[in-house]
Parts: C-alpha cells; sequence; structure tokens
C-alpha cells in the first residue's frame, strides 16, 4: 500500500522461493529499492524513497525498518521481506508500527492471486496461468498437459480424451475427429486405430461392428457408418481393418457377415473365399467342414451317391466284386476269378 498523507507505509511480502532472495525478486518484478545499511543519524529527507528489509525483518531489521517509518513519515514505502511466510510475531510487529506511525498495511495476496510493487490491489492469475503461494509477485504459465482457468491455484490436468499441447492453455482442447488419447495429462492425440472409428474427444478407439471393417479410401474414422460391409466369401470380426477370405470348409454367401458357415454334412469347400459348398465325390464321403471328400475304404465304394456324410455310409462290396480305396460303384470280378 503507498502511504497516506502523513504516515509512512508498511508492507509484509514473503520472497519468491528458496534459491531467490527478496532482494533480487525485487529489482526483477518491481521498481527499483534502495537496499540502505543502517544508519541511525539518517534524517528524514535521505530516507525518502521505496525501503526494503530482508531477512524476515528480525532483530536489526526491525530496528531500522521501525526508524525509517518514524522518521521519513509519508516520504517512505517500507517493505519488510522474507523467505516465508509472515508469521504471526511479524504481522504483529507490522500492526504496532502501523498504529505508532499511522501507516497502511499491506497484507500478502492469497494463493491464486499476484501483486507487482507498487499495487493497490491484487489481481487474480490470469487464465493460463497459476500460483498456489501467496504474497507472490507474478504467477506461472500453467504447464502444458494441463490447464489453468483465471485465479488457479494448481493446475488442473486435462482429462482422458482431450490434451494441451503448450504451457499457458486456460483450457484443454478435445482430440479431434480421427484421434484419441486414454491418459490424462497429456500433450497429443493418437491417430485412431485400423478397423477402429474416434468421433471427438474420444478417450479409446471404438471397432467397427462384426460384418464391417475399415474404410481404406479414408485416412481415419470419425463415425461407425463410415465402416463399410464385408463382401461374400468373406468374414470381418469385430474391428476388422480389413476382410478376411472364408477358409476352405466354410463359405459366406451373404455380405456383412462377422464369421463364415460351415460346409454341411456331405458337402466340401476346398477353396478359400467362397459363397457356396459343392457336394461330395461318388465313392467319398463329407463330414461337416469338410475341405476335401474323404475316400471310401478299400472292400466298400459309394454307390455312386453324392451325399455321404461319414465311412459308414459307404456300402460293403458284394461277393464276386471288388472295390478299390474311393471306388463309387462295385466291379464285378472277371472270368476265372471270384472275391
Amino acid at each position: 500500500a503507498r502511504p497516506a498523507e502523513d504516515a509512512a507505509a508498511v508492507a509484509l511480502e514473503v520472497a519468491a522461493g528458496p534459491g531467490e532472495s527478496a532482494w533480487r525478486r525485487r529489482r526483477r518484478c518491481g521498481p527499483a529499492l534502495a537496499r540502505l545499511a543502517v544508519a541511525t543519524d539518517a534524517d528524514a529527507g535521505a530516507l525518502a524513497g521505496d525501503h526494503v528489509v530482508t531477512g524476515g525483518a528480525g532483530g536489526l531489521g526491525r530496528a531500522w525498518a521501525a526508524h525509517v517509518a518514524r522518521a521519513a513519515g509519508a516520504n517512505a514505502s517500507l517493505v519488510l521481506a522474507g523467505r516465508r511466510r509472515p508469521d504471526r510475531d511479524l504481522l504483529d510487529f507490522a500492526a504496532s508500527l502501523a498504529d505508532e506511525t499511522g501507516a497502511a498495511v499491506a497484507e500478502p495476496c492469497g494463493a491464486g492471486e499476484y501483486a507487482l510493487a507498487g499495487a493497490s490491489v491484487c489481481s487474480r492469475c490470469e487464465a493460463g496461468t497459476w500460483q498456489e503461494a501467496g504474497g507472490q509477485p507474478g504467477c506461472d504459465a500453467c504447464p502444458a498437459g494441463s490447464a489453468c482457468v483465471e485465479g488457479a491455484t494448481t493446475p488442473v490436468q486435462c482429462a482422458a480424451g482431450s490434451y494441451s499441447a503448450a504451457a499457458g492453455a486456460s483450457a484443454c482442447t478435445p482430440c479431434d475427429g480421427g484421434t484419441y488419447q486414454s491418459a490424462s495429462n497429456a500433450t497429443a492425440c493418437a491417430l485412431c486405430t485400423g478397423g477402429f472409428y474416434c468421433a471427438t474427444g474420444s478417450a479409446a478407439p471404438l471397432p467397427c461392428p462384426g460384418g464391417k471393417r475399415q474404410n481404406t479410401s479414408l485416412d481415419v474414422m470419425t463415425a461407425v457408418d463410415q465402416c463399410i460391409t464385408c463382401s461374400e466369401g468373406k468374414f470381418c470380426s469385430v474391428g476388422s481393418a480389413e476382410a478376411t477370405p472364408c477358409a476352405p470348409g466354410t463359405v459366406n454367401p451373404d455380405p456383412g457377415k462377422a464369421t463364415c458357415t460351415p460346409c454341411d454334412a456331405g458337402e466340401y469347400q476346398q477353396n478359400e473365399g467362397k459363397t457356396a459348398c459343392v457336394a461330395c465325390t461318388p465313392g467319398r464321403y463329407c463330414t461337416d467342414r469338410s475341405a476335401a471328400p474323404l475316400p471310401c475304404p478299400s472292400g466298400r465304394y459309394g454307390n455312386n451317391a453324392t451325399n455321404l456324410t461319414a465311412v459308414d455310409d459307404c456300402v460293403e462290396c458284394p461277393k464276386g466284386s471288388a472295390c478299390e480305396t474311393g471306388a463309387a460303384v462295385a466291379e464285378p470280378c472277371g472270368a476265372g476269378e471270384y472275391a
């Protein structure tokens, strides 16, 4: 506070912190202050101006502070500066000195506030800055990955799905569509995963549903309706980046399927990516999901049927005939032969 018409001003401040003296901070952040040596015979004119007493104004410092306040009157502004927040004893000393001289006492600014030298009121930290300690001449820039509203006493980390790329942010930025961020306190977002889509502000990629896949014409996807339908003869499980051909023994006659359909018993499919199964070969049988027909064993035949589903469906070769492995019909023995 500046002095009244006939009184000295007594202000209380706290140093910026360990490692920086109150004197250096005052020179850096406010008007130049005269750091005077103790001089008990100085007159009021010599003491006029701004004064700082360091070291918490203890002992000799207090005596000098009282001398300046009593001798200089309205011509001086006095700062009692230390490395810690003023304690009760120092506050009582300042109050008694103010009562004696009629001075105005400046209380330290609170957390989330600051004041430069000569300020009449404390100011709230601007948006994008913060201050957790009281009695400071300025506020610190909000760190990257966080945001600070006006008057902030501590940075608030950006939540998942948002970020702040640089220091000094007053608000976190939502991740753009096509990107995501699963962690808090982030400075950037990541590209959405293939087979997944990411809306604005996504904390995690969301998969394309079964039967759909990544649209390869797009770098990234931002909505589920950008996933495209899987074609016939292929399948697309949940979160597919591309369609997968149906394996031999399975087919897909229709588009938009998450799985392939096994061939029924009595049918087979030896190729991948097909839409239909084919009837089993005569002289062979096909169990379900067959990728190839299996031959009837020697001594049995298929009776020219195309729907055999198990080895037991193969017929025993009759007397007087021979049946080689995979025979569709029994071959009668010739003249001079028997069976």
